[in-house]
């Protein structure tokens, strides 16, 4: 996986936090645990609750909804294709 991009959104403050994170993991075999940093933990649950309450303003997708929607688009290119200018 491709982190840097990924760690180049961080706050600078999380970025060493990060970098010494994945250096224990490339030296760790895959059995081994490493500390969860608090900082990073922190930062990502709070990322999780603002984007949880950002969530409760946005419109809810119904699937009906957008069926309905492309059938209405479909039917006025077709009328406008039949009849053009009406």
């Amino acid at each position: 996986m491709e982190f840097a991009p990924l760690r180049s959104l961080l706050p600078v403050d999380l970025q060493g936090v990060v970098d010494e994170l994945l250096a224990q993991k490339a030296s760790a075999n895959e059995k081994t645990r490493v500390a969860r940093p608090a900082a990073l933990v922190a930062f990502l649950a709070a990322e999780y609750a603002a984007g949880q309450a950002a969530r409760d303003g946005l419109p809810v997708a119904r699937v009906g909804g957008l069926h309905e929607a492309l059938d209405g688009v479909l039917q006025q290119l077709i009328y406008a294709a039949e009849w053009p200018g009406r």
